[in-house]
Parts: C-alpha cells; structure tokens; sequence
C-alpha cells in the first residue's frame, strides 16, 4: 500500500513558510535601524510574536467567550427514561 506524503509535504511547507517569515522579518528589523530584532519576548502582561502584542487578559477573555459556544453539561442518553 501506497503512503500518501500529504502530512510530510504539510510539515514542511509549515517549516518553510515559518522559517522563511522569521529570516524576513529579522532582515527587514535590522534595516530598519533596530539592530537587535527579536522574534519572541514576554513579560508578566503578555508576550509579542514579532510585532504582534499578545496580552493574556486578551486571551482569558478571547477563551471565555469562546467557551460560551459549547454546553456546560451535555448528556448522550437518559438512562432514567430507559426501559429494559
């Protein structure tokens, strides 16, 4: 049986497109006067991923209204009305 790449062809691409994005933006920070470009820093209020500000009060709240999709409880079947 044949093995399909799709998941390795995938990977790379993924490493690829990160790789080449992190060599860019180091090339274009360093140009630009700021010769010590740093990819990823953080401190206690969040954390920035280029130049993306990421706080985690963003976060906390961006995963609480997303939580709110989702039911609290939820059950498959009502053993209780189940009659053998």
């Amino acid at each position: 049986m044949k093995k399909h790449p799709t998941p390795i062809l995938l990977l790379l691409c993924t490493i690829l497109l990160i790789g080449g994005t992190a060599v860019a933006y180091c090339n274009t920070r360093s140009f630009g006067f700021e010769p010590d470009a740093k990819w990823i820093t953080y401190n206690d209020g969040g954390f920035t991923v280029y130049d993306f500000r990421v706080e985690y009060r963003q976060l906390a709240e961006g995963w609480q209204s997303f939580s709110n999709f989702f039911p609290k409880k939820s059950q498959t079947c009502f053993y209780d009305k189940m009659e053998f």
